[in-house]
C-alpha cells in the first residue's frame, strides 16, 4: 500500500507538472500570435500610408508617359550632362599657383562671367522667336542651345591646352550663353504644355532629374581629373565636355525632327487653344474674326 502511495504520488505530480508546462506554451503561443498580429497590423498601417504618399506620382508617372512630350522633363537634364565638367574646371583653370590673391580673383570673375552667359542667352534667343506662340521652336532652341554649350566646350579646351585663362573666359561664355537658354527655354515648355494639376509634381520631376544628371558627369568628370594619365587633363576633360555637348545634340535634333515632344503638329494647336480659353475664362469680350478662329480651333 505504501508503494501505491509513492507511486500514486509521483503521477500527480507529473500530471502537475504536465499542466504547468502545457499553461507556458499556451502562454507563449498567445503572446507570439499577439507580437505577429500587431505587426501584421502595423505592416497594413505602413502599406497603406505608402499608398497614399505614392499616389501621387503614380499619377504624374502616367501622365509623362501618355501625354507625348513627356522626354521634355529631361531637357534639362540632358543639358546638365554637358555642364558636368564646368563644376570641376571652373577652380581648376583658375587657380594660380603660389598667388592666393590672384585665384580668388579668377574664381570670382570666372562665376561673373557665367552669370552674365546666363542672363545673355535667353535675354537674345528671346528676340528672334515668339516662344508661347511656338513650341515647336522653342524645343528646336532649346536644342541649338546645347549645340551652343558644345562650341563652348571646344573653346575651353583650346584654351586649356594653351593655358590662356582671357580664353578659357571666352569660351565660358559662350557655353552658358547655351546653358541659360537651355534652363529657361524647357522649364518654358513644360509650363506652356503641362497641365495645371500635374505642372508642379513634372517640374519636379525635371529638377530631380537635372540634378542627378548633372553630379553623374561631375563625378566622371572628377575622375577624369584625378586618375587621369593624359598629358593636359583639363584640356582632355574639357573635350569631354564637348563630346557629350555634340552626343546629346545629336539625339534631341533626330528626335525632334521626327516630331518629337513640343515638335508634334499638335503642340501648337493646343497652346493657341488653351489661350484663347483663358481669354474667355477671364470674361474679355472677343471680335467676330477671333471668335471665328476659337471655333475652327475647338
Amino acid at each position: 500500500s505504501s508503494r501505491e502511495r509513492v507511486l500514486d504520488g509521483g503521477f500527480k505530480r507529473d500530471s502537475e507538472d504536465s499542466s504547468t508546462g502545457d499553461e507556458v506554451t499556451d502562454s507563449g503561443i498567445s503572446r507570439l500570435s499577439s507580437s505577429w498580429s500587431r505587426y501584421c497590423n502595423s505592416c497594413r498601417r505602413a502599406k497603406d500610408a505608402c499608398s497614399v504618399s505614392l499616389a501621387p506620382m503614380k499619377e504624374v508617372t502616367t501622365y509623362i508617359l501618355s501625354c507625348g512630350f513627356g522626354w521634355l522633363v529631361i531637357l534639362d537634364g540632358s543639358s546638365a550632362l554637358v555642364w558636368g565638367p564646368q563644376d570641376i574646371l571652373g577652380v581648376s583653370l583658375s587657380t594660380v599657383e603660389g598667388d592666393e590673391e590672384k585665384t580668388r580673383f579668377r574664381v570670382g570673375f570666372t562665376v561673373t562671367v557665367i552669370g552674365l552667359g546666363m542672363l545673355a542667352g535667353p535675354t537674345l534667343t528671346n528676340q528672334f522667336i515668339s516662344s508661347h506662340k511656338d513650341p515647336a521652336a522653342l524645343q528646336a532652341t532649346c536644342i541649338w542651345g546645347i549645340g551652343v554649350m558644345a562650341l563652348g566646350w571646344v573653346a575651353v579646351a583650346l584654351a586649356a591646352s594653351y593655358g590662356d585663362y582671357k580664353s578659357f573666359l571666352v569660351g565660358t561664355f559662350i557655353r552658358t550663353l547655351g546653358s541659360g537658354t537651355v534652363y529657361v527655354g524647357s522649364t518654358l515648355l513644360l509650363q506652356m504644355l503641362t497641365e495645371s494639376q500635374f505642372l508642379g509634381r513634372t517640374l519636379a520631376l525635371a529638377a530631380t532629374g537635372d540634378t542627378i544628371m548633372e553630379a553623374l558627369s561631375a563625378t566622371i568628370s572628377g575622375q577624369i581629373l584625378d586618375r587621369g594619365r593624359f598629358a593636359n587633363n583639363n584640356a582632355t576633360l574639357s573635350w569631354f565636355g564637348a563630346t557629350m555637348g555634340a552626343l546629346v545634340t545629336t539625339i534631341w535634333t533626330i528626335y525632334h525632327l521626327r516630331g518629337g515632344a513640343a515638335a508634334q503638329h499638335s503642340s501648337k494647336l493646343e497652346v493657341e487653344v488653351a489661350s484663347i480659353r483663358n481669354v474667355r475664362s477671364n470674361t474679355m469680350p472677343l471680335d467676330e474674326e477671333e471668335d471665328i478662329h476659337y471655333q475652327e480651333l475647338t
